[in-house]
């Protein structure tokens, strides 16, 4: 009898499944997913495999480091969305957190994360409003938190970012009792809405950042205290908007692009007091607004307190810092080294005293 082509071609591969499974290979890379216990895997390789769904029922969960003689290397997206686990230990040798991997597990208190780690995914803990505490600090090999990985993580206090991290848009959004952040100084750009509706009380951000993009810091309602980097060249739209208690920022003559609404609302009775340079961007942009807050200063250097006037507590701020009893912000610096050699030292805090003397030096 005559079998069609395709047929013997089906018969064949059936028989070369058989062959391998009587040889004792039951899974090849061909073969997508098995179950083993509460878990379902996905092969990625030959010898490698992630974790692709939870069927278990235990609240407190710690993954396998290997099944069926199969390394386990990271987690897929949607593995535990929606579950609800209180507690997960991640162990070493996982390398990535798939997209929506905890997304809305809205009990989860904890996740014990490898060093390891290099990425975590689109939303990935989106909405696990319990989970107050990440240890970022230990994961020297994370490159990437993705877009609202962690938005409204409303319980999660503080972060602290490791070098080199890649951040997402939205990253953090919504984690209303984020009150302390530490961004790593190989930062230089803060994305749009990265940290929109935390909880900061003040923000002193890193040198290195020459952008914040569009919403980063909106609606940080306790905010009140901001030191913007000498770095900064640009604030996107709606940077600072609706941050009611903000009262004072200053904005160093590096400054060449300021969004719309970047400081809104800012009240005409002068709540917000904007200080800059005289004839910088910043005081021409919010001179034609007309903004009433605005405080344009003379550039004189040794003012370091940056009230537009040199005098004793110019000296006395230049010597606390020599002693290091209080250390300046580089827009200080900058203004601090009067004889512009790159050093702030004695013979800097000796022509300021001689100026404030009434001496010329």
């Amino acid at each position: 009898m005559k079998y069609p082509k395709k047929l013997l071609s089906l018969l064949l591969a059936a028989l070369c499944v058989f062959a391998a499974v009587q040889a004792g290979t039951v899974l090849t890379y061909a073969d997508t997913s098995f179950t083993v216990g509460d878990f379902r895997y996905t092969l990625t390789s030959d010898t490698t495999v992630k974790v692709s769904k939870y069927l278990g029922d235990s609240t407190d969960v710690t993954l396998p480091e290997s099944v069926n003689g199969r390394l386990v290397t990271g987690i897929y997206k949607n593995c535990f969305k929606d579950s609800d686990v209180v507690s997960v230990t991640i162990p070493r040798d996982y390398t990535s957190i798939g997209a929506f991997a905890f997304q809305g597990c809205a009990s989860l208190e904890t996740v014990n994360l490898p060093a390891s780690l290099k990425s975590i995914g689109v939303m990935a803990f989106d909405g696990c409003s319990a989970l107050k505490n990440i240890d970022f600090e230990t994961l020297q090999s994370l490159s990437e938190i993705s877009f609202a990985a962690f938005s409204g993580c409303a319980s999660l206090e503080s972060v602290s970012l490791p070098e080199n991290i890649s951040l997402g848009d939205k990253a953090f959004s919504g984690c209303s009792s984020l009150s302390e952040v530490k961004l790593p100084a190989s930062l230089t750009v803060i994305p749009e809405y990265a940290f929109y509706g935390c909880g900061f009380t003040s923000l002193d951000l890193p040198e290195g950042i020459t952008a914040i993009k569009e919403g980063a810091f909106a609606s940080n309602a306790s905010l009140g205290s901001l030191s913007l980097p000498y770095t900064l060249t640009s604030i996107g739209n709606g940077c600072f908007k609706d941050d009611p208690l903000l009262a004072k920022v200053f904005v160093s003559d590096k400054m060449t692009a300021i969004g719309a609404d970047s400081f809104s609302p800012m009240a005409d009775d002068g709540t917000l007091t904007l200080t800059c340079y005289k004839d910088s961007y910043t005081a021409e942009l919010y001179g034609l607004y007309g903004f009433a807050g605005l405080k344009a200063i003379d550039k004189i250097m040794g003012d370091v307190n940056l009230d537009g006037v040199l005098d004793i507590t110019d000296a006395t701020a230049i010597q606390k810092h020599l002693a290091e009893l209080e250390l300046f912000t580089a827009t200080q610096l900058a203004v601090a080294d009067v004889n512009e050699d790159g050093e702030l030292d004695i013979s800097d805090a000796t022509t300021v005293q001689y100026r404030v003397a009434g001496f010329k030096s």
